[in-house]
């Protein structure tokens, strides 16, 4: 048995502790929210690996293809594809995703963010820039700020140099 199928298996078995104050099920939560996050990450980083290896392409299907094939929801298969491959051009994201402490959510969300900052800049983004807007982006993911409807609101206009002061564009909203 695979380490990651012996992991399935103690996880399967888990119940929430007998616990009448609340503090040692509020602890596991948190781990456990601690392990979706990584494997959340995991999925991804697997999905772009996947994808470099053109095996979906040579089936005559996607990398999304495939892992809607595998069970994964369209919504996480298209999720997963886009984060695995825009993590990769952001290292301070793909650090706190890597250890769990922002959820696949919040870091599909920053990748977004990014994508719209590199649309609206069309000299593109010198490093950094492109640092300082992730380092925002990641703020406002962990700060939980709601963002606004369209992801474009703040985005810098076309003829401004991107800046740190420059006011880098919000989050964009997630589906639901």
């Amino acid at each position: 048995m695979t380490p990651i199928a012996e992991m399935r298996d103690f996880v399967i078995t888990l119940e929430p502790p007998t616990d009448p104050t609340g503090r040692e099920i509020f602890d596991r939560l948190d781990e456990l929210r601690l392990l979706y996050n990584v494997v959340g990450h995991q999925i991804a980083m697997h999905a772009a690996a996947f994808d470099a290896t053109g095996a979906a392409d040579k089936a005559g299907s996607t990398t999304r293809g495939v892992l809607i094939e595998m069970g994964f929801a369209p919504g996480v298969a298209h999720r997963s594809v886009r984060v695995g491959v825009g993590v990769d051009s952001l290292p301070k994201l793909g650090d706190c995703a890597a250890d769990g402490y922002l959820a696949s959510e919040g870091v599909d969300a920053v990748v977004r963010g990014m994508s719209v900052v590199e649309k609206q800049t069309p000299t593109g983004l010198s490093d950094d820039d492109r640092a300082a807007y992730e380092s925002e982006l990641l703020v406002q993911a962990f700060s939980g700020v709601t963002p606004p409807r369209s992801p474009t609101t703040h985005a810098p206009s076309p003829t401004a140099s991107p800046t740190p002061s420059t006011t880098p564009p919000r989050l964009p909203r997630t589906p639901r």
